[in-house]
């Protein structure tokens, strides 16, 4: 898990099939003209025992947070950057972070894929064959959570 800590930001410009994963998932046009050419901030980094991730979008309020347990049976249950009731499983395999999402008011769900190459970490999301990649630079390392990330 180490291999991801830190802060990640999304390379503009480097944000491909963003259109067809929306329709995908049922994004709402609102809520695709805030993403479509957003710059995404993710931090992740240890909290105690467990694991934090953090998600911005630059210049914009709001924030996804959720926290995990590496072997937990359970999901993590938080709020989506909208408010809207959420759950994640993720698991290390092969060196790569895998987490499965979804939203609990609609049951609709996708895959993540991360994977790190150098200081880049590309995450793909995938529901059913259609993929959204997006290419993140690390911008700096930390390694246990901070209180500004809680």
């Amino acid at each position: 898990m180490e291999m991801f800590f830190g802060t990640w930001r999304l390379v503009p410009g480097k944000n491909d099939n963003f259109e067809a994963f929306s329709d995908a998932v049922g994004l709402s046009s609102a809520t695709r003209e805030v993403y479509r050419d957003a710059i995404f901030v993710l931090q992740i980094a240890r909290d105690g025992l467990a694991y934090r991730v953090r998600s911005t979008i630059e210049g914009v309020p709001g924030v996804e947070t959720f926290k995990w347990e590496e072997h937990s049976l359970y999901p993590s249950v938080y709020r989506g950057r909208n408010g809207e009731p959420m759950a994640t499983t993720i698991k290390i395999e092969d060196g790569k972070m895998k987490q499965r999402k979804w939203h609990l008011d609609d049951d609709i769900s996708w895959d993540l894929e991360a994977r790190r190459e150098g200081d880049v970490m590309i995450l793909t999301q995938r529901k059913n064959a259609i993929e959204w990649v997006q290419t993140y630079e690390k911008t700096d390392d930390i390694s246990q959570i901070d209180t500004a990330l809680q």
